[in-house]
């Protein structure tokens, strides 16, 4: 009996060395690993924050790039904090992104031209998405940005032509330039108050775009900001605002297409 016992022991324990043995790790200096299935699941694990990569001459430096036309799902596990630069660059097969609760920050282009996957969840403790994060993803139709994020920065969403809903939590004071640049099957934003910039090109070519209502938080509107947006029906621009806070061609192409009013303070 104790020889019988023994020898599952001796199994048990080669099957976890060999489980452990898959696991690669994605940098010395990080304690974070990953594992790629043999159907395509890309798995991340481990503490703390993955290391950033990058992406110079058409070559990625990302431990599964000659991979990366297979992988179809992403999980981060619990415990990793950030996303790194580049790390998930042109996986454009990923149907399904899972991320951890305990994610924090999101780098940039982390997921840049990911076209495969339709919905992404957020987790609630998320602090920053980097540039372009998600670029390209052509196939996503809905994001609710969680309470947290101050900025929506540079191209975050741009090219994300199949986006339909928008969530902006009222901790959002900047939605920088390109931020929505061509996301051509939105309908609708609601744009809370507390923001204070839209930037340059921010919701150009949103062709789709029926209204827009602008809180009185808003102080200025970049450089083409909602041009080409050419359903528009109806603007409501805050009273305080000025002529000089709304930089040139911010509603070009737009703006004799709808009505005008203006957004008064209620408080």
């Amino acid at each position: 009996m104790k020889n019988i016992i023994f020898i599952f022991l001796i199994i048990g324990t080669l099957f976890s060395l060999n489980a452990e043995a898959k696991k690669k790790p994605i940098r010395k200096d990080y304690n974070c690993y990953w594992e790629l299935s043999k159907d395509g699941v890309l798995t991340i694990s481990g503490q703390g924050k993955m290391p950033s990569f990058w992406y110079k001459r058409n070559e990625l430096n990302t431990p599964w790039r000659k991979n990366k036309k297979k992988i179809n799902k992403i999980i981060i596990e619990e415990g990793i904090q950030k996303v790194g630069n580049f790390a998930f660059y042109g996986c454009t097969n990923v149907s399904e992104i899972i991320l951890p609760q305990s994610l924090e920050d999101i780098g940039e282009k982390a997921f840049y031209c990911c076209r495969g996957f339709k919905n992404i969840k957020l987790p609630n403790g998320l602090k920053s998405i980097g540039k372009e994060a998600f670029y390209g993803c052509t196939k996503l139709e809905s994001i609710t940005i969680p309470h947290g994020i101050k900025t929506i920065e540079r191209g975050t969403f741009e090219d994300c032509n199949s986006l339909k809903f928008v969530t902006i939590p009222n901790s959002v004071t900047t939605i920088d330039v390109a931020a929505f640049y061509n996301c051509e099957n939105l309908t609708s934003i609601c744009i809370p108050e507390g923001v204070t910039k839209i930037g340059g090109n921010a919701f150009v070519y949103c062709s789709k775009l029926t209204s827009i209502v602008l809180p009185i938080s808003v102080t200025s509107i970049g450089f083409s900001a909602f041009a080409a947006c050419k359903n528009l029906k109806n603007i409501s621009l805050p009273t305080n605002l000025t002529p000089g806070q709304i930089e040139d061609h911010a509603f070009a192409e737009s703006w004799h297409v709808c009505n005008h009013t203006k957004t008064t303070d209620n408080n």
